[in-house]
């Protein structure tokens, strides 16, 4: 089958009315022919999206995942979405799949124009704390139009100078799936697989075996430099996860 085209996407959100509602008042979606639609509410993007075959990037989809997570509840649209640890991964619903392009480049927008663009760059803006009943200028649309530019360019540059790091290291095969992964890490598995040939010199762990060693490097201690600190249950815990740190040392 044909591989999705791949577009890009962002939403700009207003703050919290007296209710504490918020709301979508302006997204923009770069498709694959590189034409630019935009619109005003929650409710056109996904109409414009729910026919389409594509794979959709937004960068920190978390944010934007609620939106669309509460639309497609709220109408009873189903959807899968592949989570973990409250890192978002992906959403599908219909032939559509979200991702997140900050499981590849863990930056903000504008670092990424500044490392990875040559042509787009996020503009700036004096005032992000939009009412309720916000209507968007034409400076509103030009500057989501430049993130989602900026957005498809880093990107674009970014993904294309992995595969080629990859075909000029001995993992070509590895090179060839990047856009089927999620992540930096799930490629870094791909290319260490393809590299090592460890799946031909080693034997695959079996249930059993996994079960027997899994206690062992479970649920360890982490010991906080100066000792215990006190919290009580409203309290918000930072986890870290150093295990995540490893394609960026790859």
């Amino acid at each position: 089958m044909r591989r999705k085209p791949l577009m890009f996407a962002d939403f700009e959100t207003t703050q919290p009315n007296e209710a504490g509602a918020v709301r979508v008042y302006l997204w923009v979606l770069c498709t694959h022919k590189d034409r630019i639609k935009w619109g005003y509410d929650i409710h056109s993007f996904i109409e414009v999206i729910k026919n389409l075959r594509a794979i959709i990037y937004f960068h920190n989809l978390k944010f934007d995942m609620s939106y669309i997570q509460h639309y497609l509840l709220s109408h009873n649209l189903t959807f899968d979405m592949c989570e973990k640890s409250g890192t978002i991964y992906s959403l599908k619903f219909n032939d559509v799949e979200l991702r997140d392009s900050m499981n590849f480049i863990p930056c903000t927008l504008k670092e990424l124009g500044e490392t990875y663009c040559h042509t787009y760059q996020k503009l700036d803006y004096d005032d992000y704390k939009k009412p309720y009943d916000y209507v968007p200028n034409a400076y509103d649309i030009k500057y989501c139009k430049y993130d989602v530019l900026t957005l498809k360019e880093g990107l674009t540059n970014y993904l294309t100078e992995l595969k080629n790091v990859l075909q000029e290291n001995g993992a070509p095969k590895s090179a060839t799936k990047v856009l089927r992964k999620l992540t930096n890490a799930g490629i870094s598995y791909e290319a260490f697989k393809e590299i090592t040939d460890i799946e031909r010199l080693c034997e695959r762990t079996t249930r059993d075996i996994y079960n027997l060693i899994k206690p062992a490097y479970s649920g360890g201690y982490v010991f906080a430099r100066g000792g215990t600190y006190e919290a009580d249950a409203t309290t918000e815990i930072l986890m870290l996860d150093e295990n995540s740190m490893y394609p960026d040392k790859y």
